[in-house]
């Protein structure tokens, strides 16, 4: 038996953010403030019908889930652009298409981001294992 002391090792924690970076807390914080205004501006424009209103905060919520749990700028700033975009458009035009575009082109931002994710993760383990061979 090894009878040497070693410190305990710190579990690990998919959400600790007392670990995040200061730039990684700026973004999360900058991207949520954004989130709330384009909230708030949009339900101050429009609030009817209920399923608008409805849609506005799960994008709102959606937008807060990437600005906190992805540290991705690319993905922060260009979802932004997207929820004023489509807010603007169904503002002017009161189509539901919009609110569904919008839906839909989150979800393609986000696949595309996992989609980067996951190379990037394939490449890390292919250095690994080019360094134990």
């Amino acid at each position: 038996t090894n009878n040497t002391t070693t410190a305990a090792k710190p579990k690990s924690r998919p959400f600790n953010c007392l670990t995040w970076s200061s730039s990684r807390i700026r973004l999360a914080i900058l991207g949520c403030l954004t989130s709330s205004l384009v909230l708030s501006i949009r339900l101050y424009f429009a609030y009817k019908p209920t399923a608008y209103l409805i849609h506005s905060i799960v994008v709102f919520a959606d937008m807060a889930l990437i600005h906190l749990f992805t540290n991705c700028k690319w993905l922060s700033v260009s979802g932004e652009i997207t929820t004023m975009l489509f807010a603007v458009l169904y503002t002017i035009t009161k189509q539901t298409v919009f609110e569904l575009m919008e839906t839909t082109m989150i979800a393609v931002l986000c696949s595309f981001h996992m989609m980067g994710s996951r190379k990037r993760h394939r490449e890390g383990e292919g250095r690994l294992l080019e360094d134990l061979t």
